[in-house]
């Protein structure tokens, strides 16, 4: 899964992740999810203009540069430490929950919710009654729209969810009791959601227009006002409406919309953590998000503008009084005629049209006009508009003294390239965009998940105990031009432990989910002898698409391939963590694996034929300051071992404090007590006498085929913790096997596979460096080969793509022995004497 769970597409090439990340470009394997219409402005400009406020929400109140914008356009912090704790919730609902832990995540939800009122619930009870004190629409809208009773309803809804959670936390209920207290919590979720639900509706949001107030703001720019409701191609005039008349007012809804969505689905995870499993409250979930998506729309339609202006705004017959022109040079009449600085023909910016009226601007223009009166310093911009922009204008005389503007396309160009980032600005600290992330994880929440909610593997703890060696003979394939090339090798077969624990879905469930657990192995065998790594999710993969059935929904479609070898059950049937008494299972299986042999290169001064201790002995005879010192003493074996190993690897002796060195050879006979006189019952306690069966060597996949392997396994399931122990048979080399659980969902009856590899490394073989010198030259020599043939192929014949020989050859492809090998077959059969002079030059040319 991506480190992301989805993404919102604002614009272009930008998106906003489920963390409230800005991201360059969709993120892999992600849903996104795209509002009704993109952000119409520029990319790179609302990236600027976001990236700050989004920083600020994860670490509020610490950069001046957002506190600052946000005084500047008249939103007080608390809008801002609002937004902040619901971009933080957000951040911890959108990732998938591993629920054996979901009282202390859906209590870590809860604000937030501390005892009594949480730190959200009081930002937001603040702005409350400070919006219901100072604007009168607002008090107006809380009256009849009853919003004081539906923030309370809210708060009431996340107490009683929280005061369930924390009861379950410390009690042990029955199967009984937990059905009742399912069918209590669905009936408090029925009381709950209508209010929830009106305080996200479009409807309940329309105020009544007081254009009284907007006389000296909105009014006077109206002409040139405009909201995007779809996209910088197409603006909508935005006139002032008329008295008394309904319009959408956001400056309430956003903080009280806002905290009632996020506390719904905290309270949802309190009363069904897996409810994406079971798909409970669905269909609610997809009704909210799509409120969501029409009250951020309808913010946008109503409440947030800027200025749009054509070239004919500035062109004749539009022309530019005396008095409103001064001169680059000076004095008047020298220089370069330009638009004083203090013309206030085009003002130029964005505007909350319902925060921005004519009490918020009071001050300012006071200061603007006595400033300019009596010569005193004053700002020209306030918030998102300049009341004195100044365009690039080219001035030539025209008629009655007057002056004509020779570039208008230029000037409204420059006019709008402003407006734009102004408005970016606005959208970045209007809560707008905080609404686009919450639609976007209620329209996530509504979808299956993609990894399992209620199965969480731990890593394997591997052992291994080595048995006694034995001398082998390793080959290569039959390269072209050398033939195969062979060694002596000592082999060395493991006895393997594994020992897995899965967590599964928790007990204090009235409705649990149900399981398979199986052992499966993969294909992995490539060519004839080649191993091909694969990875679990080649067999099984989750991602979503449209859903046809739900227009801007995905639901989750899970993939199969033919990548299974083999699979057994553990347990019979489907089986849910178990309530009264564990499961236990053990036995025997045989499975059909792609088992390989690990060939492990030696280098000298250690040789697979010499005792490892005598040559380390040796060693330390010469240059004893190599060999590292442990507590209490010279180094041990193990330790021994370990400096062998980086030296038949080629590498340097290890030196004091160095832990990372690797262990080659591992069998005790060497170095420590003979395996002869070990006792059977070490076999039992292999924490204590066995080594870590983790791959600690460098080495290769080599000889893979398909065989038969056994394994003997032992299955405890308590309640929620599964133990699964596996041990191999040494004579089956390595291979990998997968433990699996089979998870069904409740709701579609899809199976979501939760895999966990094992390695089984039953089998090392060292091999001399030497015999990887000599291959990898043969091969080198073989590609030189083949590259002579494919030229004098090529100049005989023009092949094409489906030529048999070399038409579906990859020139990085030929030091690949099954490529070689699969060449070698084609060219003795269709060209067998172009082959032959080539091999016969090669060898000509060798001496």
């Amino acid at each position: 899964m991506a480190d992301t769970a989805f993404a919102v597409h604002l614009t272009g090439n930008l998106y906003l992740d489920s963390k409230g990340n800005l991201i360059q470009g969709a993120p892999q394997n992600a849903p996104v999810y795209s509002p009704p219409f993109q952000l119409p402005v520029e990319p790179s400009k609302v990236k600027d203009a976001l990236d700050g406020v989004k920083k600020a929400l994860k670490d509020i109140n610490k950069d001046p540069d957002v506190i600052q914008k946000f005084d500047d356009f008249g939103l007080p912090l608390k809008v801002l430490d609002i937004l902040s704790g619901v971009g933080k919730i957000a951040g911890m609902v959108a990732p998938v929950f591993m629920v054996a832990s979901f009282v202390v995540d859906a209590l870590k939800l809860f604000g937030v919710f501390k005892d009594g009122p949480s730190a959200l619930e009081l930002l937001v009870k603040q702005r409350f009654d400070e919006l219901e004190t100072t604007v009168q629409a607002v008090a107006q809208l809380i009256v009849s729209q009853d919003l004081r009773d539906g923030r309370i309803d809210v708060e009431n809804f996340s107490n009683a969810v929280k005061t369930y959670v924390n009861q379950l936390k410390n009690s042990n209920p029955s199967v009984a009791q937990l059905e009742a207290d399912r069918t209590m919590l669905w009936g408090m979720h029925d009381q709950h959601i209508g209010g929830i639900s009106k305080l996200l509706d479009q409807q309940t949001w329309l105020s009544v227009f007081d254009r009284n107030l907007h006389g000296q703001s909105w009014g006077p720019l109206a002409p040139w006002l405009h909201t995007l409701p779809k996209g910088p191609s197409a603006p909508v005039p935005a006139p002032l409406p008329a008295q008394g008349t309904p319009h959408f007012d956001h400056r309430l809804m956003v903080p009280l919309a806002s905290m009632a969505a996020e506390t719904y689905l905290a309270c949802l995870r309190g009363i069904s953590p897996e409810y994406r499993t079971s798909g409970d409250f669905r269909d609610q979930l997809r009704g909210l998000a799509r409120k969501l998506d029409d009250i951020a729309q309808a913010m946008r339609e109503s409440c947030l503008a800027r200025t749009v202006y054509k070239p004919s705004d500035f062109a004749y017959p539009v022309m530019v009084a005396p008095y409103d022109v001064v001169w680059s040079g000076i004095l008047p009449g020298f220089g370069q005629p330009m638009v004083s600085p203090k013309c206030s023909r085009w003002p130029v910016g964005a505007l909350d049209l319902l925060y921005h009226d004519d009490a918020f601007f009071h001050d300012f223009f006071d200061a603007l006009w006595k400033g300019e009166a009596f010569g005193w310093p004053h700002e020209t911009r306030h918030a998102g508009m300049d009341f004195r922009w100044t365009p690039p204008a080219k001035l030539e005389a025209g008629p009655f003294g007057n002056w004509v503007i020779s570039n208008p396309e230029e000037c409204a160009a420059a006019a709008n390239a402003q407006a734009e980032k102004d408005y970016a600005d606005l959208l970045s600290v209007s809560g707008y965009t905080d609404l686009l992330q919450l639609s976007a994880l209620f329209h996530h929440e509504a979808t299956e998940p993609d990894r399992s909610q209620t199965v969480q593997p731990q890593k394997p703890v591997l052992y291994r105990d080595p048995q006694p060696s034995s001398p082998a003979t390793v080959s290569s394939n039959d390269i072209l031009g050398t033939g195969i090339i062979t060694s002596s090798a000592t082999r060395e077969p493991q006895k393997c432990a594994a020992y897995a624990t899965v967590w599964t879905q928790p007990i204090k469930r009235p409705r649990p989910v149900q399981y398979q657990v199986r052992l499966r192995t993969l294909h992995s065998l490539s060519g004839r002898n080649g191993w091909n790594e694969t990875t679990y999710d080649q067999y099984q993969w989750a991602q979503y698409e449209q859903d046809p059935a739900n227009p801007g929904f995905f639901r989750l479609a899970i993939t199969h391939t033919s990548a299974a070898l083999d699979d057994a059950l553990l347990l019979p049937g489907w089986n849910a963590s178990p309530r009264e008494a564990p499961l236990r299972a053990e036995g025997t299986l045989n499975l059909k694996a792609h088992t390989f042999d690990w060939w492990i290169p030696v280098k000298s001064p250690f040789t697979i034929h010499d005792d490892f201790k005598v040559t380390l002995a040796e060693l330390r005879g010469v240059g004893g300051g190599m060999l590292k010192q442990v507590p209490g003493g010279v180094a041990g074996p193990d330790v021994l071992r370990r400096v062998a190993v980086r030296a038949g690897a080629g590498q340097t002796f290890v030196e004091p404090g160095d832990d990372g060195a690797m262990q080659v050879m591992s069998n005790d006979d060497l170095l420590g007590p003979s395996l002869a006189y070990r006792s059977s019952f070490l076999d039992l306690i292999p924490e204590l006498f066995w080594k870590s069966g983790a791959q600690d060597w460098d080495g290769q996949h080599r000889d893979v085929k398909e065989a038969s392997i056994t394994i003997d396994y032992q299955l405890d399931w308590e309640a929620d913790r599964l133990h699964v122990t596996l041990r191999n048979d040494p004579a089956d080399r390595n291979y990998v096997v997968y433990l699996v659980l089979e998870e069904k969902f409740i709701g579609s009856g899809q199976v979501m596979h939760t895999a966990l590899p094992i390695p089984v490394n039953g089998q090392l073989t060292y091999v001399p460096q030497k015999f990887f010198d000599d291959e990898a030259a043969a091969i080198a020599k073989a590609a030189k080969a083949i590259a002579d043939f494919n030229r004098r192929f090529s100049e005989s014949r023009t092949p094409g793509p489906i030529d048999p020989i070399i038409g579906w050859l990859n020139p990085g492809d030929v030091s690949r022995p099954e490529v070689v090998e699969r060449f070698l077959e084609a060219a003795r059969a269709k060209a067998p004497e172009l082959l032959a002079e080539v091999l016969q030059a090669q060898a000509i040319a060798s001496g």
